[in-house]
């Protein structure tokens, strides 16, 4: 399996961490280490295999199209799940960047995925498999350390998922302004 992420600023990419690491000391959520090599992200498509061409496509849109910033819309849960994300506002400017990239890939995205632009709710996780018990001191926590409003996108990558880490196999820096 591989997938197209968007990396975050550098600030950005220290106070998720600094979250994910609060969270697992405190025995809440051991997301960010349950496999090696993991980054704060927001995934934009998956895919069961890329070729050359498809990298070429993806670096010709980076350089030639502007990257959005990001508005952290709150911290949220999906419904059914023990999983805590920072929500992201579905601005137009990133639904129209989001379903550009669906169109340049189109020939190996899966339109009926999680991240295909009907069903796509942009997300960043902050935490997964937390306990009933623990959903609320986890929210709490998570008010209390995020403070940021917007995020923005330094780097695209495209990653190979392995059963227990990540490979980056190709990344796409963007300008940040």
């Amino acid at each position: 399996m591989y997938a197209l992420i968007a990396i975050f600023d550098r600030d950005s990419r220290k106070q998720i961490k600094e979250l994910w690491d609060y969270l697992n000391r405190e025995g809440i959520s051991d997301y960010a280490f349950q496999v090696e090599n993991r980054e704060p992200h927001l995934t934009i498509a998956d895919f069961e295999f890329i070729d050359s061409t498809n990298l070429q496509s993806i670096e010709n849109f980076v350089r030639n199209v502007p990257t959005p910033t990001l508005t952290i819309a709150g911290i949220s849960s999906f419904l059914e799940t023990n999983i805590i994300t920072l929500s992201i506002d579905k601005k137009q400017a990133l639904v129209t960047w989001h379903d550009n990239f669906y169109n340049i890939l189109s020939e190996i995205v899966d339109r009926e995925s999680f991240y295909s632009p009907k069903n796509w709710l942009p997300h960043i996780t902050i935490a997964n498999r937390v306990s009933c018990d623990k959903l609320g001191i986890a929210f709490e926590l998570s008010h209390r350390i995020w403070s940021k409003k917007e995020v923005e996108i330094s780097a695209l990558q495209v990653i190979k998922i392995n059963k227990f880490d990540v490979e980056v196999i190709a990344q796409f820096d963007c300008n940040l302004s």
